[in-house]
């Protein structure tokens, strides 16, 4: 999504099942592309089929073209994510 120009608390939370045992699934918000180092969640399945999820919150601010969204990739196999929510608080001042 491409908010407002603006500094907004991001919220993001995901379901996800790694299909295969210890494999490695990362989630991190992205701001126009970019990685946001402080909202990336690691996590390791543990067994086959395992089931959890991905909560992170971060602050960040936006010129009003730059898009924000959440990405998750897997080290190698399959991952699932279901139940996703994005969302983009706006904090301080409005003009």
């Amino acid at each position: 999504m491409t908010p407002v120009a603006g500094r907004y608390a991001v919220y993001e939370s995901a379901e996800f099942l790694i299909a295969q045992n210890n494999r490695v699934a990362e989630g991190v918000i992205y701001v126009d592309g970019v990685a946001d180092a402080d909202s990336r969640r690691v996590v390791q399945g543990v067994g086959s089929n395992y089931q959890g999820g991905f909560n992170t919150l971060t602050e960040v601010n936006v010129n009003g073209v730059q898009a924000v969204d959440f990405r998750v990739n897997i080290s190698s196999g399959q991952l699932q994510v279901t139940g996703r929510t994005l969302l983009l608080i706006r904090l301080g001042a409005q003009t």
